[in-house]
């Protein structure tokens, strides 16, 4: 095997699970991945019949508010205010009005690019609590750009597929991975509605959506030679933060669910040391929260399962 097959080969596997080039990536994120993936038994790839928020989202809401919680949706926190070295409240803005939400705990579920920002504008007395955040600035994230295409009818069975390498013009292909959602969701099991990922998007951020949209809808028609489906809609997601990159050095700034601030809490994928970033370790992360939140109470209580990692 030549050593250009072997970069692509791995330069793909980093991509698509780490989603960053095999040349910034983690060695030691990288052989987490491997090493756990090589403990997995009976490895199957599922795809849900629903959005992932469908499955939980509206029953977390329903049991928040059975135990008196409530939930504000379309809030934007945009400031933490900071005094006598813990947090007082929190400065919030929904549909052009501020509010100051107060609170015993606050848990920020946020990603470590945000975080970054709110941290910055805190008015901290205490040097301890600036540096303990001082490392977020070591954090990045990784950029996606979604791609949505609805075709007039079916192009194929085939509910996943990736693409690995270069066209046959040597250009690279731009998207890396798609699915056909009407071989997934029942609700779009009529016409093909196709949608793909751009993943570390960083140098293609100048590309319009119309010309996003035409170089995926070649890619498509690339897998399916024989397609004669027409486009009848699209639309193209920017998202800037999916994930945060794991590059060299990443990982020695892992943070803790309990920071130096007695009332402020983390949660994340990017806080979990044991497992790469991915729901699993976002989940684990919440479990963390919730123990780390018991113990200043002087509750011992385990509720994240070890075991499984």
């Amino acid at each position: 095997v030549s050593p250009r097959c072997i970069e692509i080969f791995w330069g793909f596997i980093v991509l698509s699970l780490l989603n960053v080039p095999l040349q910034r990536c983690s060695a030691a994120e990288f052989a987490m991945l491997v090493k756990k993936w090589a403990h997995l038994k009976h490895r199957r790839f599922g795809f849900p019949k629903v959005g992932l928020g469908d499955v939980y989202a509206d029953e977390a809401e329903r049991y928040i508010k059975q135990h008196g919680g409530i939930v504000r949706r379309k809030m934007v926190v945009n400031r933490i205010i900071y005094k006598k070295g813990v947090i007082d409240h929190v400065v919030a803005e929904t549909n052009g009005s501020r509010a100051q939400i107060r609170g015993d705990i606050y848990v920020s579920a946020i990603n470590p690019v945000l975080l970054k920002g709110l941290i910055a504008d805190a008015d901290f007395d205490n040097r301890t609590h600036f540096d303990f955040f001082d490392t977020l600035r070591i954090f990045e994230g990784v950029p996606y750009i979604s791609v949505n295409i609805w075709f007039d009818k079916k192009i194929s069975s085939k509910r996943f597929w990736a693409m690995l390498g270069r066209q046959a013009s040597g250009v690279p292909y731009l998207n890396t991975d798609f699915y056909d959602f009407s071989n997934i969701y029942e609700s779009h099991k009529h016409a093909s509605y196709i949608a793909s990922n751009i993943i570390y998007s960083n140098e293609h951020e100048h590309l319009s959506d119309h010309e996003i949209i035409d170089r995926t809808a070649d890619e498509i028609r690339e897998t399916f030679p024989h397609m004669d489906a027409a486009v009848v809609h699209s639309h193209v997601h920017r998202i800037p933060y999916v994930i945060y990159a794991p590059v060299p050095g990443t990982r020695a700034h892992r943070y803790t669910s309990a920071t130096p601030i007695s009332n402020l809490y983390l949660a994340g994928d990017w806080l979990v040391r044991e497992v790469p970033q991915c729901m699993e370790a976002a989940v684990r992360s919440g479990y963390k929260c919730a123990e780390a939140i018991f113990s200043q109470y002087g509750i011992s209580k385990q509720i994240c399962d070890d075991r499984v990692f």
